[in-house]
C-alpha cells in the first residue's frame, strides 16, 4: 500500500494531486511515472475500487496538463495572448479549421485579435468583445477567433444576453469533429454541464470525426452520467455504434472496453451481464484477458 493513501479507498482524498502524490507542476512524465506505481498496487480484478479511483485521478489530472498547455498559454490564468501559438500559419495569421474556406488576408487578423485580447487583458472587456464578434462575422470558420471569444464568454466577460460558452463551441465540434483545442474545452463544458452528455447531439458527436483520447473521456464522461441514472442502454447502444467504427483500432476499442468493466463490474443488471460478455469476448479473440495491464497497452506506463 503507497506509504500516502489510507487503507480504506474510501478515505482517499479527493484531490487528484493529493490521491497520485504529486505536486501541482508535475509534467506528464512524473504523471504517468506515480500513476504506474499505484496501478501495479492496484489492479483492476483484484482491487477495483483503488483502480477506479487511481484511474480518475489520472485521467483528471491529464486533463488539467492538456488544458494548461492549450495555445501554449493558459488564458484563465494570465489571459495572454501569444502571437506565436501553434494556431498561427507561416505568415502569423491564424488558420482557419480544416475543410472550410479561409478569409484570412495575411496576418492583418492576427494582429486584430491581438488588438482586441489587449481589450481584454486591460479589462474593457466589452470592447473586446465588440471587436471578436466583429472578427466572426468575417471570419466564421476561424478556430482561433472562436476560441478567444469562448474564453470571454467562459469567464463571463462576453455578451450577458448571448448563449452559454459551450454553444460558442459546439458548431465547431459538429462540423469539423471532437478535435485540437476546441475538442479539449468541450470536453470541460461537458463535465460542467452534465445534462449535455445524454443528448442527440453528444451522441453524433460520438460517431463523428474524433481525436482517440478525447473519444475514450467523452464516452467514460458519458457512460457515467448515463449509469448514474441506471441507463445501461445507453452504454450498450455507443458500443454498438461504435463497434464497425473502431475495427482497426483495437486499443482505443479495448480502452473502451475496459471503461466498461470498470462500471460494470459491481453491478447486478441483464444489460452489464452482457457487456461483460461481450468484453470478455473481446479480450478472447486476442488471447484472453489475463495481464490486461501490460498485454493491451490499456493501462500507460512510466516513460
Amino acid at each position: 500500500m503507497p506509504t500516502h493513501l489510507p487503507d480504506n479507498p474510501a478515505d482517499w482524498p479527493r484531490d487528484p494531486y493529493a490521491l497520485l502524490g504529486i505536486a501541482r507542476d508535475v509534467d506528464e512524465r512524473g504523471l504517468r511515472r506515480a500513476y504506474a506505481a499505484l496501478i501495479r498496487k492496484f489492479n483492476p480484478e483484484h482491487s477495483p475500487e483503488e483502480f477506479r479511483l487511481t484511474r480518475d485521478a489520472f485521467e483528471s489530472v491529464r486533463q488539467q496538463l492538456q488544458w494548461r498547455e492549450i495555445g501554449g498559454f493558459s488564458v484563465e490564468s494570465d489571459l495572454a495572448f501569444s502571437g506565436t501559438a501553434s494556431s498561427t500559419s507561416e505568415t502569423g495569421s491564424p488558420k482557419e479549421s480544416p475543410g472550410t474556406p479561409s478569409h484570412a488576408t495575411g496576418p492583418s487578423l492576427a494582429a486584430e485579435l491581438a488588438i482586441a485580447w489587449t481589450h481584454a487583458k486591460s479589462g474593457d472587456w466589452e470592447q473586446a468583445h465588440r471587436q471578436l464578434a466583429e472578427l466572426a462575422r468575417h471570419h466564421p470558420h476561424n478556430e482561433e477567433v472562436r476560441l478567444r471569444r469562448y474564453w470571454l464568454q467562459s469567464l463571463g466577460h462576453g455578451d450577458v444576453s448571448q448563449q452559454p460558452a459551450i454553444e460558442l463551441l459546439r458548431p465547431h465540434v459538429q462540423t469539423q469533429g471532437l478535435l485540437g483545442r476546441i475538442g479539449h474545452l468541450y470536453l470541460r463544458e461537458l463535465e460542467r454541464h452534465p445534462g449535455e452528455l445524454l443528448t442527440e447531439q453528444t451522441a453524433a458527436i460520438l460517431v463523428g470525426n474524433c481525436e482517440p483520447g478525447l473519444l475514450l473521456v467523452l464516452c467514460r464522461l458519458r457512460w457515467r452520467q448515463a449509469t448514474a441514472h441506471d441507463d445501461w442502454a445507453v452504454v450498450q447502444q455507443d458500443l454498438a455504434r461504435l463497434e464497425p467504427l473502431l475495427m482497426d483500432q483495437w486499443s482505443l476499442w479495448a480502452s473502451l472496453q475496459i471503461a466498461v468493466l470498470e462500471l460494470a463490474h459491481a453491478v447486478s443488471h441483464p444489460v452489464t451481464r452482457q457487456l461483460i460478455e461481450q468484453a470478455r469476448e473481446a479480450f478472447a479473440e486476442v488471447g484472453g484477458m489475463s495481464d490486461l495491464q501490460f498485454r493491451y497497452h490499456l493501462l500507460e506506463q512510466a516513460d
